[in-house]
């Protein structure tokens, strides 16, 4: 048996959640997972990172409780990589420096904004503007495609069921659709 205070006090922990996008048959969908908790062993998915951040969070509660249960240990977040300033110095040759600071004004951005967004897609994340603009049109594009989709399901289900198997005729005798 758990002892519930243990159990509530494993469940209100910050848990640092990681979303990755993963592509199977090339459809895209997310992971969201806790390193402390194992990427393999406690994670959720989902079509969109919100969807696998809610499916982790019910699976780490699910594991925690599974854990407790069984009598395990169970990880806590690391809480020293909540403590980055986002504020490091680099060494670098005076060459490397000089075409950084060409190729950042080519791209009408400061050395720093620049090198920031080199980081983050070495890092495996999106953050340039081009990047971020071509991910919400791909998401506001999804969410009108289901969108239309729903609506022309409901649109023929209360076709159907005003006209019911007459649509054919309705559509032969409607004088608006002649003239249009």
């Amino acid at each position: 048996m758990c002892d519930p205070k243990k159990l509530s006090y494993y469940l209100q922990l910050p848990y640092r959640i990681h979303v990755e996008p993963q592509e199977f048959e090339g459809e895209i969908f997310y992971t969201a997972y806790a390193k402390e908790l194992g990427k393999y062993s406690c994670y959720g998915t989902g079509n969109s990172p919100e969807e696998a951040i809610q499916s982790f969070l019910s699976a780490k509660d699910d594991f925690i409780r599974f854990l407790c249960e069984k009598g395990e240990k169970i990880p806590e977040p690391d809480m020293t990589a909540r403590d980055y300033s986002g504020y490091f110095s680099v060494r670098t040759s005076p060459q490397l420096h000089r075409e950084l600071a060409e190729l950042a004004k080519e791209a009408s951005l400061s050395l720093n904004q620049f090198v920031n967004q080199v980081l983050a897609h070495a890092a495996g994340r999106k953050t340039t503007e081009k990047d971020l603009k071509q991910e919400l049109l791909n998401e506001i594009n999804k969410m009108l495609q289901n969108q239309t989709a729903e609506i022309n399901k409901q649109l023929s289900y209360r076709f159907k069921q005003h006209f019911g198997q007459e649509w054919n005729k309705y559509y032969a005798d409607n004088e608006y659709l002649q003239t249009a």
